[in-house]
């Protein structure tokens, strides 16, 4: 995060300027004073990087609730959204996106039959927020491991905590089998994350250090907005990748037959060109 700040900058030599003639300083120059502030950009920036403005705020108002300020103190709503929007885009040249679109895996788990399921929505707040609140307790050693059970959200818990707080991660499907691993086991790695219906793990006796992600209640969204976009998750697939990531089975039919598909496109755009210039 330091360097991502570093390379921020704004109109050449203008930050210097407003600062000597007005005594104000840049917003970015502000956000790397200090390392505090710097973990708290790096959080929201992750945050609104997979999640909506509103319901990263959502998260944001959790954590600030769950650590028991005083009530004279609370932001308001769209203060949590300026200070999203102020952060979002830190992460977007770093390789947190990466992590996550690797750690996510195969998509074919979000497919209802043969097509996507509508949406992947995000968890509850409440069990992103004390997920989010286990990483900071293992940042702090206060304990010395985690276990998420979910789905799609652990996939922003299972980034934050390989990408940000650098902890040995450990991701596996409701079967057990491993998907994705910083570790060189899962007895070694400090956060587990498990991917599955919430069903499969209903019977488990869980730990303390054990948090799961339930889906959201969409009554709950209905309170205050009707529009349940606010849900969805953002996964970023580098465009060499999308192509595989979302259709592997006939892309990798595609590929065994390049020549045929080169001449195929080729013909395609002959055929535009020639419209195009009628």
């Amino acid at each position: 995060m330091d360097d991502v700040l570093r390379k921020l900058r704004g109109v050449a030599r203008f930050d210097d300027i407003i600062y000597y003639s007005l005594g104000l300083q840049s917003l970015v120059n502000t956000l790397a004073e200090t390392q505090a502030v710097i973990d708290c950009t790096a959080l929201c920036s992750c945050l609104a990087d997979m999640h909506s403005e509103a319901m990263a705020a959502r998260i944001l108002a959790a954590l600030w609730r769950a650590e028991s300020f005083p009530e004279g103190y609370v932001p308001s709503h769209s203060q949590f959204l300026r200070l999203v929007r102020t952060c979002s885009g830190v992460v977007l040249g770093t390789t947190f996106g990466q992590t996550v679109d690797i750690i996510l895996g195969d998509l074919r788990r979000y497919r209802n039959g043969g097509n996507f399921k509508s949406h992947i929505t995000a968890a509850a707040v409440e069990g992103i927020d004390e997920a989010l609140r286990g990483l900071f307790k293992l940042s702090t050693g206060t304990i010395d491991r985690i276990s998420i059970i979910g789905g799609a959200e652990g996939v922003f818990i299972a980034a934050v905590a390989t990408w940000l707080f650098d902890f040995p991660t450990y991701v596996q499907d409701g079967h057990g089998t491993l998907l994705f691993a910083s570790a060189p086991n899962e007895d070694a790695a400090q956060v587990v994350v498990q991917y599955g219906e919430l069903e499969q793990h209903s019977k488990a006796v869980l730990e303390s250090t054990t948090h799961v992600l339930h889906p959201h209640d969409k009554h709950e969204i209905f309170a205050e907005t009707a529009d349940l976009r606010m849900l969805n998750l953002v996964i970023r697939t580098s465009w060499d990748g999308c192509l595989l990531r979302g259709f592997e089975a006939l892309y990798r039919e595609l590929v065994d037959i390049q020549q045929h598909l080169a001449k195929f496109l080729g013909s395609v755009a002959r055929i535009n060109a020639a419209f195009a210039l009628r």
